[in-house]
């Protein structure tokens, strides 16, 4: 089953047709299901574990789903056992989208399958809990502040399982943020750069010594760089019940990467965009006309409210939203077009950082 949004249900029984699909989403509660899976179709899907019991339907595994099926590249396969519960995720996204999912929908879904009823039933009424009072909320989040170079360590994580990422940390005060990690009680996870820094040296290193299960990540396409893993544009980094998406954004390096939450709230932009300005562009494999593109392209994609985190600020500010960047970013507002853009960038001359 095919529907507009690009999104395609199947059973599992079935010969799948996925070969022009782009990703896959598997709706199973069998383990053994997923080394099968991955063999026959590749790696490029989402995997979800979610229980033929209604009772176990609960809202984080809704809004997980939903939540991918938000993100997820087109075409998309959506796949169950039977497909009967794909199609109802199908039919529940479609509805979302347009504001006008109700639990009395389910027969709509489902017919006269009383099991599949009592399933869609009770996973609309969760998800529909969750978007009304908020209770999927459960991200923490620590900005952290170093004034040799004016960066912007964050530190977020899972409240309920305590699962921790970091982003950029600089090495001169790893050791103030693994005592506020320690202090919360977290388990780091993955100690993330947004690019191969020139300004100061990373804290990854210093991180990984003081956690031992923490695994680097750098996105794909820049300087030669040494990590545990490498992100491409459009993987997702999960710790606990909550994920950062990866947006490519070369420009001010050729490797630079933002991160967007799962709910689409807050971006971590690095030194992509910063609050009222940007990354330079003139090293690093740097280039104006990237930079522009990974703004206007992808960053200003995101929703208006979507709140910008950036790595740097010179001037003690700390946070914008992409609406404020969109209209009072000097270089990067919308009424400025790319000519004038690089003519402000080529015109900055400025001296290279004192650490690299």
């Amino acid at each position: 089953m095919a529907n507009p949004s690009g999104l395609l249900g199947f059973g599992d029984s079935e010969d799948l047709d996925v070969a022009g699909c782009k990703s896959l989403l598997y709706l199973h509660d069998d383990e053994s299901k997923v080394s099968e899976f991955k063999e026959k179709y590749g790696n490029n899907f989402r995997f979800f574990h979610v229980s033929p019991d209604y009772r176990q339907c609960n809202g984080a595994h809704c809004f997980k789903i939903m939540s991918a099926l938000d993100h997820l590249e087109r075409p998309t396969a959506v796949v169950c056992r039977s497909g009967k519960r794909a199609s109802v995720i199908i039919n529940m996204h479609d509805k979302a989208t347009k504001g006008s999912l109700k639990a009395d929908d389910v027969g709509d879904f489902c017919g006269t399958d009383q099991s599949c009823s009592d399933w869609a039933r009770h996973a609309i009424i969760n998800y529909n809990v969750i978007l009304d009072t908020g209770l999927y909320n459960h991200m923490g989040i620590r900005q952290m502040f170093e004034k040799e170079s004016s960066t912007f360590t964050y530190l977020l994580w899972d409240t309920q399982t305590k699962d921790a990422i970091v982003i950029d940390p600089v090495d001169i005060v790893a050791e103030r943020d693994a005592s506020v990690i320690k202090d919360l009680g977290l388990n780091l996870l993955y100690a993330i750069n947004t690019h191969v820094h020139a300004d100061h040296i990373t804290g990854t290193a210093a991180l990984k010594n003081m956690f031992p299960g923490c695994k680097s990540v750098l996105g794909l396409g820049g300087m030669p760089a040494k990590a545990d893993r490498y992100v491409k544009d459009g993987e997702r980094i999960e710790f606990g019940t909550r994920c950062i998406e990866a947006i490519a954004t070369p420009g001010h390096t050729s490797g630079c990467t933002s991160f967007v939450t799962d709910d689409r709230s807050k971006v971590f932009t690095g030194d992509t965009l910063f609050i009222r300005g940007c990354g330079r562009t003139d090293f690093q494999q740097g280039s104006s006309t990237n930079l522009f593109h990974s703004v206007r392209d992808k960053i200003f994609s995101l929703p208006e409210s979507c709140m910008v985190f950036p790595a740097h600020n010179y001037k003690g500010l700390q946070v914008s939203t992409i609406a404020e960047e969109q209209k009072y970013n000097p270089r990067l507002k919308l009424e400025n077009n790319e000519e004038a853009f690089i003519k402000i960038m080529d015109a900055l001359k400025l001296s290279y950082p004192k650490k690299n």
